[in-house]
């Protein structure tokens, strides 16, 4: 009954870090969704990207979230689920790290067809 309750917790963990997500593109705040991501990720990726990522995401202020697969990958996690607003189901792919502080930190990021990439010129 705990492993399973801990699943829950875990699982119910990941819905609200992706509603945190979605708020932070529907209000437009790239600075916000910047610290969402590892040190790493941030410093690859520009602000300019973050809104290019952002742009063809709009999203309804109430959404589903659904989380069919969490896969366990060293210390990553990767979650696949949808975002349901009203109109469409958007399919999300999001891989997390945890920093010292055990918070879940994004640094890989797919919905629908934006993917959030770092900068060329970043090394």
């Amino acid at each position: 009954f705990s492993y399973r309750s801990h699943k829950n917790k875990e699982r119910q963990r990941y819905v609200n870090q992706v509603k945190n997500i979605v708020t932070d593109i529907r209000h437009r705040d790239y600075f916000k969704f910047q610290d969402e991501l590892t040190p790493k990720f941030a410093k690859s990726v520009s602000i300019d990207n973050i809104e290019k990522f952002m742009q063809p995401l709009n999203f309804e202020r109430n959404n589903n979230i659904d989380i069919f697969n969490i896969e366990e990958n060293d210390s990553r996690k990767i979650i696949d689920g949808t975002i349901d607003s009203k109109k469409v189901q958007i399919p999300f792919n999001i891989s997390f790290s945890k920093d010292a502080n055990k918070s879940l930190l994004i640094d890989k990021i797919k919905i629908g067809n934006s993917v959030l990439k770092a900068d060329k010129s970043a090394f």
